[in-house]
């Protein structure tokens, strides 16, 4: 009793064969905001949530046999309970409990408890999921998520992308082996991965994020453990939801992501919408350098239509966006902004970058289309308008309509 007198620090409890209290640590009054002399005397469930009480008293009674075997019960028998709070308020808390009746100078059940703050991070979890939460917030999340269940491992998340992506907390390290075969693994339950060259010769346990039995899991969530040790009932029961919380995550990521891109997408081309470009436009004008846009607008394509049908039409406009594509420096944009109407928006210029790409426009859109053994012509005219820093966009791109038209123009004279 003496040592457990000292040890101010962990929340303890000591409890007689009557379930009575005999003892509270320092940590447990402060924890439960009630002075020792309020606590001691009194039944130990009157501690525990009206909810918790049945549970907690079958697992005292089973916990007090002096049958027990081992007296010092194994992790996953330990329940997490609710206390109650002098504010009236209630915290969750995991149970572990040692059997010293066979200790005269103790004679009872010691339990230890535990503050668990899964109940906290679950809700944040969810939370951000309904909140639409970043993909990198939600990750962190379940991340702190999985530390909190399985404290002692290195949590992680693999993500079964081309290549596969590891997210950890910080510290976290994941050996050459242990990612080699997740690469090539995408379980459906849990599973035991031990790679031979593991330098702590420790395992790790893969738990898919899975929401549909049958489906592949989007991404696994990783716990680092002993190496033939499995995580406990209790653990693995959390984790396991957590997983289930992963996949949620995903599949409200991916599917955000599906309607982004359908709302900034054309769907014959796949090139950006009105909508993106005009965005787009809008955040170059502000970045503080010169910027440009190219209108390509197709010559005669009406015609195509009518001698081809509209099906050749739809090649041709998909033929011109695949070129338009490889005209342009990687961080341009292209985008199809009208029925036969195309532009370019590049977001920095160098010196000679505007003409570079207005001539492979020129050199390249208007190669003829091969549709249904017939070649269909292709011909095109081209505006361009440039920005400076702080100049009014809609300027800028009236100015390329104004040029794009008076290209049309000179192109209408010569052909009659």
């Amino acid at each position: 009793m003496r040592a457990l007198a000292r040890d101010r620090s962990t929340c303890s409890i000591l409890i007689d064969h009557h379930l009575g209290v005999v003892w509270v640590s320092e940590a447990l009054e402060s924890l439960v905001g009630l002075p020792g002399g309020q606590i001691v005397g009194t039944a130990a469930l009157g501690l525990v949530e009206d909810g918790d009480r049945a549970k907690v008293a079958a697992w005292l009674a089973r916990s007090r046999d002096p049958l027990s075997v081992p007296s010092v019960l194994d992790a996953h028998l330990t329940p997490v309970i609710r206390l109650r709070r002098a504010d009236g308020t209630a915290i969750h808390v995991r149970c572990r409990v040692t059997n010293l009746f066979d200790d005269p100078e103790v004679a009872g059940l010691l339990v230890h408890l535990d503050p668990y703050e899964v109940p906290h991070h679950r809700d944040a979890v969810i939370a951000g999921i309904a909140a639409g939460a970043t993909e990198t917030e939600l990750i962190q999340s379940i991340l702190r998520l999985v530390r909190a269940q399985h404290p002692l491992g290195v949590p992680g998340i693999w993500t079964h992308g081309a290549p596969g992506l590891l997210e950890t907390l910080p510290g976290a390290h994941l050996p050459t082996p242990v990612a080699s075969n997740l690469a090539r693994l995408r379980p459906l339950r849990a599973t035991h991965l031990v790679p031979e060259s593991d330098p702590d010769g420790r395992g790790w346990w893969v738990i898919p994020a899975r929401t549909n039995p049958t489906a592949d899991p989007p991404a696994t969530v990783l716990v680092r453990c002993h190496a033939g040790v499995h995580p406990t009932v209790l653990v693995g029961d959390d984790l396991e939801r957590t997983a289930t919380l992963l996949g949620l995550a995903l599949g409200r990521l991916e599917q955000e992501a599906l309607l982004r891109r359908a709302a900034e997408c054309d769907p014959l081309t796949g090139l950006a919408n009105r909508r993106r470009f005009d965005a787009a436009v809008a955040s170059v004008a502000h970045a503080g350098q010169a910027w440009a846009v190219i209108y390509v607008d197709l010559d005669r394509f009406k015609p195509i239509n009518d001698n081809f049908g509209h099906a050749a039409g739809d090649s041709v406009l998909q033929a011109v966006a695949g070129r338009l594509r490889r005209c342009v420096r990687p961080d341009d944009l292209v985008a199809r902004i009208g029925g036969d109407e195309f532009a370019v928006l590049l977001a920095t210029l160098g010196d000679g970058d505007l003409d570079t790409v207005a001539a492979r426009i020129n050199g390249v859109v208007e190669a003829p289309v091969a549709v249904a053994g017939s070649s269909v012509p292709v011909r095109c005219s081209i505006g361009i308008g440039v920005g400076c820093v702080g100049d009014d966009p809609d300027a800028v791109l009236a100015l390329a309509d104004r040029d794009l038209y008076a290209t049309k123009a000179s192109k209408r004279a010569v052909w009659g």
